[in-house]
């Protein structure tokens, strides 16, 4: 199965660096484009799943990039991400079909959600979710190698078997909300910092004993 295949049209490097990071720890293929004759490009060369597009940037603007998409693409999914929201912005782009119109400063993880529907709607959620899981397993083990604890310590301290919590690590296996507060008391973290978007991976492949 591939991965969603994401466009993403902003002026603003920082902007265009969070949402690469964002979507590309959950498994998305991310291409970037600073402007609407950049975003051109990229769709004349490439087909996408999705758009996130800013609405106020240098030369022509997101609105009417918008408007030139569904004269070709009129299915396309495009989330708006603007720092100038506006009624008659919001109502132009309801209008043209985006799938949401979202406001600067954004929660990364509203814009995951809407991300997410879109890879259930074209058949894509599994890359997902299993790109998620690999995630938070990766992030569990960097914080407990920089501890220093072993399987069978942090086993200890949280309730789960270090046959279980290296499953857990390797991503073979699921764990609940309620096992993920566990590994994250255990830890001394919040389960926020165990699925956050940016990863902290150690490079030493081994597990402790």
């Amino acid at each position: 199965m591939r991965p969603l295949r994401v466009l993403c049209v902003d002026d603003e490097t920082m902007v265009r660096d969070y949402l690469s990071d964002l979507l590309g720890t959950d498994g998305c293929t991310v291409t970037t484009a600073r402007s609407v004759s950049e975003a051109r490009e990229a769709m004349h060369a490439a087909e996408y799943d999705l758009v996130t597009l800013d609405l106020a940037m240098p030369g022509p603007s997101g609105m009417a990039f918008l408007r030139e998409i569904r004269k070709t693409n009129p299915d396309l999914p495009v989330v708006i991400l603007t720092g100038y929201p506006s009624v008659e912005s919001a109502q132009e782009a309801v209008e043209l079909g985006a799938t949401k119109y979202m406001t600067k400063p954004f929660a990364g993880d509203d814009l995951r959600r809407v991300v997410a529907e879109v890879a259930r709607m074209r058949g894509l959620a599994l890359d997902l979710e299993d790109a998620f899981v690999r995630t938070v397993g990766r992030r569990i083990r960097a914080i407990r190698r920089r501890q220093g604890w072993t399987l069978g310590q942090l086993g200890s301290k949280c309730g789960f078997s270090p046959s279980k919590l290296s499953m857990i690590e390797r991503a073979c296996t699921t764990v609940t909300l309620a096992g993920l507060f566990r590994i994250a008391t255990a830890l001394g973290v919040s389960v926020e910092t165990l699925v956050a978007t940016r990863e902290d991976e150690e490079t030493d492949p081994s597990d402790a004993p």
